[in-house]
Parts: C-alpha cells; structure tokens; sequence
C-alpha cells in the first residue's frame, strides 16, 4: 500500500497517465538533470529533486504504479462525490454506532498506511542486499534477503527473479524456472525474466525431450580432460624455458615487443585461449555473453554492468589500468563479479608464469603480456560457451 501525496506523481513528472515506461524514464532524465542539487542552485531544487525521485520510484514500479493508480482512481471519485452532494447536505442526525466506527476509520486508515509504508521501505532496503549479496556470489544470503522480502511483498518480481538466478547458479532448473514463472507473473512485462526462463526452458526440454543426465563415466572422462588441460596450460607456460626461446626479430620494429618472439606470441596466445575454453568447460565461470556485453540485467546493480564492459574493452589495450580500476569501483560500488575475478586471476597466472619462463624480454612480458592473454581468454572463453550451448541444444 502507497500513501497518497500531495501532488499527483504524474504532475510531476509531467507525463500522462497512460505514457509509457520508457517515456516516464526519459522524462525523469531530463529533470534529474535540471533539478539536481549540484547542477541546480535554487532553493527549491533540492525539494523539487527529492518529489521527482519519489515519483519516479512509484511510476517506474509496475506493482507500485498499480496500487497508486488504483489510490488516484479512488481519491478523483471521493472528490467528485464530495462535489456533487455539496450543495444538498443530508439531514443532520444522532450518529448511529456503525457511522462512529466508520469515523474512526481514517485514524486507523492512517496507522495501515505507515506500518504499509514502512514494511515497503524495509522490502526495497532488503532488495538492495539482495542484489549485492548475489553480485558479490554469495548465493545464499542472497537467497535468505529474497525470502524475506517475499514475507513482506508476496508480490515482489524481482525478489522472484533474484531467487531465479540463485537456483539457477545451484543448478536447481526447476525450482528456477518456477521462480522465474512467478516473477513473470507478478511482472509480465519483464523482458529479463521471460528470456532467462526461455533459456531454461531450452536447456531442459529442447525439441520436447529432456536430456538424459551424464553417466559416471562420461563425468569422469569430462575431469580428467580438464586436469589434462590444465597441464598442458603448464607446458606452455614453461616453453619458453626449456625451449630456450631467444628474440629473432620478427618484432624488432615494435618497440614495446621488440624482445619478443613469434613462438612466445603463439605459445600465450594458445595457453590464453585454452584456459579460456577451460574456465567455460568446467562451468567455473558464467556465459560471457551474460558478463561482458548484455544489454541490460534487472535485479543486478548497475555497477555490474559498467565494471564489467570496462575491463572487458579497456583490457585488450591497457589491462593493468582496466584492472586497477575494476578493483577501485567494484570495491567502492560492492560489485565485485565471482567470474570476472577469476578470469582476471588467470590472466594475473598466466602472466607471472611467461615472465618467469621467458628471460630476454622479461620487462616487456611484464607490461604488454596480461593485454594479449586477455584477448586469448576472451577468445576461448566464447569458443567454450559455443561448445556447451551445442552440447545442451543436442
């Protein structure tokens, strides 16, 4: 339950009643950016922000945009009754004890609305937690802040969605797909819900069949191929060392490579790409689809989004910037991503491992390396995810 403001949110806002979300966004855009206090330096600015960010919050809310919709409908017809029966006022008589409960009602009407109020402000700070427990990988607070925003909003998309996600990560596909089913529900307009559970829904029951769960050996077959590639990992590491590897000039012209050689760009090259394929394959990390370059991820902060695409671009040419300032935001943000943290913890291995194996140009292993094992890992990275979206779509 909302309480009903003074001024009509979508006054406000400026906007119609019937405008659409994206209209509602981008005209909250624009006054943001009139009205926010340290662009604005009148002195109502400070007040006219705060009214356009509660406005905005309700409108943006589909459930929320329901009930005050619903508020509004009920408060014009109030009014217009009050209007109509103004000029022929009822008789006036001894209150009966029906009319003296209903007199009382607004003062109880009143206590609903702040103990309503407050449970709502409780639901979203717990959203809150919840999102940045799941972005930080901790599955099961997140969880536990999700329920307990249920308690409170039985109704709730994206505590739904966030719940989704979790049981998504423990490889529990049903109950994901109910919780996925129920944000849709509560939500139906919620393109990140109906895609996650399309994709499920694909992986269990693509062409009507449910694929058959792996036999043991096929699992065991599957670990032994991840230990035999890791070794080789190691192999290519240490090739430059028992190769001997020398610089031979193919790169005499660049100065910040010059002491490199073609072998020792082919050999990080491939051990960037195998741990890549590696990362994927043994489902250590997320689909890179769905980390560096998704459109637009509901129930995740944005900082996510931000961190990741910076590092995931910036990296290919300054890898020790772009990771110095994943460390900075993430940290100030709280938007640390598990797979991010571990891609960028291969490249850190990678890196020492070729500066330690390949002696000659050990500075310029140093300073230039970590960018192109980035792009290997990249690269390999996508080829694993191509390799699983085949096996599941068979």
């Amino acid at each position: 339950m909302l309480r009903m403001p003074d001024r009509d949110y979508y006054e406000v806002l400026g906007v119609p009643p019937h405008a659409t979300d994206e209209q509602i966004r981008r005209r909250f855009r624009e006054l943001a950016r009139k009205y926010h206090p340290d662009v604005n330096r009148s002195p109502d600015a400070e007040h006219r922000f705060k009214e356009i960010t509660e406005a905005y919050r309700v409108l943006s809310s589909p459930s929320l945009r329901a009930d005050y919709d619903l508020m509004r409908r009920s408060a014009q017809q109030a009014r217009s009754g009050t209007g109509s029966s103004a000029t022929t006022p009822p008789p006036r008589s001894r209150p009966t004890a029906h009319q003296d409960a209903r007199q009382q009602r607004p003062g109880a009407a009143s206590s609903a609305y702040t103990s309503a109020r407050s449970a709502e402000i409780e639901a979203q700070q717990l959203l809150q937690s919840a999102m940045l427990a799941y972005a930080r990988g901790n599955l099961r607070e997140a969880a536990s802040l999700a329920k307990r925003v249920l308690r409170l909003q039985r109704h709730n998309a994206q505590a739904y969605e966030i719940l989704g996600d979790v049981y998504r990560q423990e490889r529990r596909i049903e109950e994901a797909i109910a919780m996925f089913t129920c944000a849709l529900q509560c939500n139906p307009r919620s393109a990140t819900a109906q895609s996650k559970l399309d994709a499920l829904l694909r992986q269990r029951y693509f062409a009507g069949m449910q694929p058959s769960p792996p036999s043991a050996t096929s699992v065991l077959w599957a670990r032994y191929g991840l230990v035999l590639g890791w070794a080789v990992v190691v192999m290519l590491i240490l090739a430059p060392w028992y190769l001997a590897l020398e610089p031979d000039g193919v790169f005499q012209g660049i100065g910040f490579v010059s002491r490199w050689s073609a072998a020792l760009v082919l050999l990080m090259l491939t051990a960037g790409m195998l741990s890549g394929a590696l990362l994927s394959l043994g489902e250590a990390v997320e689909p890179i689809a769905q980390v560096l370059w998704w459109p637009h991820r509901q129930g995740m902060p944005q900082a996510r989004l931000a961190v990741a695409g910076l590092l995931g671009v910036l990296g290919l040419f300054a890898f020790y910037a772009a990771a110095f300032l994943y460390l900075l935001i993430a940290s100030t943000q709280g938007a640390f991503h598990r797979t991010l943290n571990r891609a960028v913890g291969i490249v850190a291995g990678l890196a020492l491992g070729f500066l330690l194996s390949y002696a000659p140009g050990r500075e310029q292993v140093a300073l230039f390396a970590p960018n192109l094992l980035w792009f290997g890992v990249l690269c390999g990275w996508a080829f694993g995810d191509a390799v699983r979206a085949q096996q599941m779509n068979r």
